[in-house]
């Protein structure tokens, strides 16, 4: 329930801000300026046709929302507190650009809730422009909130794990059986039970950081192009010729971590995360990067991306993204498994 409860606060976060940057989207488009964002009388009919833009963007926008609220609710591993204001930015943005994104039609909000949104968010009037950027401080609350609430979730269930392990002790007890060996948490189990970690902890941190090259590179590629068509958008081909060129790369990188110590593990598929996020972020060429890169079945990654037709940013803003959180998450569980 408290997983479930800090969804639902995830997902009124998030369209706050989503609303709020669309809003600031549609005044600066109207051509006048941050001046027509100031609370004048004379504001107050451009600021309603913006906030019916941006209740109408918001509307749009539904399932942005819930797949960010989803994707940290349901969140194997603790997300830290930049991740949630890297993810608030991001849906922030979403909203400013939503006049030149794709179409998204799936969970689009029914009409009459955007009435009741136009009311609440949009009847300021000539305050409309500032409380989108006021609407940042309650957002910034809930995301708060969802974070004590969610940590509060991990904790119960760490408790709860460590009780069904000492009735599996106890039971092994009474079965005359001996207590199962020590692990220490800061070494990989021995044996074939170490070998496994250490190879299901490669393979989805590999899953992890080429999801993620594909996803940055799809945003890059939405926040700095031109698209004045659906056919404009491609279909996800920039991300998967990063991909191919550099997961031989990010594939080292995770042998060699796996050779490390669990901590070290960890912490350096979060620097290589961060190493991959640049690189997807730069724009081309990245001189220095091509002393790594060597193309691996480019056809394959094509055709894979080429799945997603023109909604390919969806499918990385929606999908990759939450997947990589995800194939991260399960890379650190296995490398904590001698603690459990």
């Amino acid at each position: 329930m408290r997983r479930l409860a800090a969804g639902a606060v995830l997902f009124a976060a998030f369209w706050l801000l989503i609303w709020s940057g669309a809003l600031v989207r549609a005044v600066l488009d109207m051509g006048g300026g941050w001046a027509l964002l100031s609370p004048e009388e004379g504001n107050v009919v451009p600021l309603a046709r913006a906030a019916d833009a941006a209740a109408r963007a918001q509307a749009d926008l539904c399932a942005v929302a819930l797949a960010g609220a989803v994707a940290f609710a349901a969140a194997p591993a603790r997300a830290s507190a930049r991740m949630f204001v890297a993810a608030a930015a991001l849906v922030a943005w979403v909203g400013y650009a939503r006049p030149g994104l794709p179409p998204l039609t799936p969970l689009h909000a029914p009409d009459w809730v955007v009435e009741r949104l136009r009311d609440l968010l949009g009847g300021w009037q000539s305050w409309n422009g500032l409380a989108a950027f006021a609407l940042v401080v309650p957002a910034g609350l809930l995301l708060a909130l969802a974070a004590r609430q969610l940590q509060t979730a991990r904790v119960a269930e760490t408790e709860q794990a460590g009780l069904r392990r000492e009735r599996a002790e106890q039971r092994r007890a009474r079965m005359g059986l001996p207590r199962r060996p020590y692990q220490n948490p800061e070494r990989w189990r021995t044996g074939r039970p170490g070998l496994l970690d250490r190879l299901l902890f490669a393979v989805a941190a590999l899953l992890a950081l080429v999801t993620l090259l594909w996803a940055v590179v799809e945003i890059r590629v939405a926040h700095t192009g031109e698209h004045p068509t659906l056919a404009s958008w491609g279909t996800g081909q920039q991300g998967a010729a990063y991909q191919s060129q550099y997961v031989l790369a990010c594939a080292a990188v995770c042998v060699v971590a796996a050779l490390f110590s669990p901590q070290g593990a960890r912490r350096m598929l979060r620097s290589t995360a961060v190493v991959v996020m640049v690189l997807g972020f730069w724009p081309p060429p990245v001189q220095p990067a091509r002393s790594v890169s060597f193309p691996v079945t480019p056809e394959l990654f094509a055709e894979f991306a080429a799945t997603w037709g023109h909604g390919a940013f969806w499918a990385a803003l929606l999908l990759a993204l939450p997947l990589s959180l995800y194939a991260g998450g399960f890379a650190a569980h296995r490398s904590r498994r001698a603690a459990r």
